[in-house]
């Protein structure tokens, strides 16, 4: 059905006037919309508030955050600053206890309580997404007398 649609089966008549209203009704309504929203987006802002955010997903070379891996293994008692620097921001972290004997000890309170991780276990943690990141400074691991050290693997970014 078209405006100007003389006749139809449904009306028996003409329904241009009614169409028309219709068309002009959704007119009024897009120009409230689009006259009560000020939105005059320049450039990235940085990061906002939710309520003061617009949604959206950035280009290719609006991030250009270099991500730096690492593998290595712990011997005694370090937190993740030590790898990565104090002021990184830890993206991922994943902790092998490859000790078949011994449990290891990982903290992400800054050292004042410890879970432990039995042999043979893998621990994961993710940022999940981002601006998302962990403090290196409050992950603690410890050997805790383990033969063989554990194993970590991270990305973190400077």
């Amino acid at each position: 059905m078209s405006v100007g649609d003389l006749k139809d089966y449904g009306n028996k008549g003409n329904n241009f006037p009614w169409q028309l209203k219709m068309l002009k009704g959704l007119q009024g309504i897009i120009n409230a919309i689009v006259s009560s929203t000020n939105i005059n987006i320049i450039g990235p802002l940085g990061q906002r508030a939710c309520s003061d955010s617009v949604s959206t997903t950035l280009c290719d070379n609006q991030a250009n955050v270099p991500i730096l891996p690492g593998i290595n293994t712990v011997t005694g008692l370090k937190n993740m600053a030590y790898y990565t620097g104090a002021t990184s921001k830890l993206l991922t972290l994943s902790i092998y206890n490859q000790d078949t004997t011994v449990s290891i000890l990982v903290s992400t309170d800054n050292g004042v309580t410890y879970v432990s991780v039995p042999k043979g276990v893998t621990i994961n943690y993710d940022a999940a997404g981002l601006l998302n990141y962990f403090s290196p400074t409050r992950i603690f691991i410890n050997q805790n007398s383990a033969t063989l050290n554990p194993l970590i693997i991270y990305t973190y970014t400077l």
